[in-house]
């Protein structure tokens, strides 16, 4: 199963090389609400209030982002800054945190978080699920 997941996450990565590395060099402030996880289990995807935790990402003129979540009627929030990344690499943006955080959905033991997003821009992704994380899927809401 992992090595399918595996296979699922490469090919995703190589059908989001193009020129999405403006998504984010567009009009700021951005702001992208998750709403879609899934899992490694079949049929496990939520959406909604069904999701786990509620999670907006604020990406701010400055470079700068905040991440908030909301889960069991509490709200947490981390920051720091965020670069376009190269498209070759699959990734589209690259968030860098202030700090260790909770909100950290990365596969890496550093403070950065890997997104990538669909050909046609519409959908940013979390990296987390290539390490046993939940897929995070997230939508532009203005």
């Amino acid at each position: 199963m992992k090595n399918y997941l595996v296979l699922l996450f490469g090919l995703l990565i190589l059908c989001s090389c193009n020129d999405n590395d403006t998504l984010l060099n567009e009009e700021l402030p951005q702001t992208w609400q998750l709403v879609r996880m899934t899992g490694s289990i079949a049929n496990s995807e939520t959406t909604g209030s069904d999701m786990a935790w509620q999670e907006t990402i604020v990406f701010k003129i400055n470079r700068k982002f905040v991440k908030t979540r909301v889960r069991d009627g509490a709200t947490t929030s981390a920051s720091g800054t965020f670069t376009p990344a190269d498209p070759e690499s699959g990734n589209i943006v690259v968030l860098t945190y202030n700090e260790s955080n909770t909100l950290r959905a990365s596969c890496s033991g550093d403070l950065t978080e890997h997104l990538g997003a669909t050909e046609d821009g519409t959908t940013l992704y979390g990296t987390w699920n290539a390490c046993d994380g939940p897929g995070l899927e997230y939508k532009r809401i203005n």
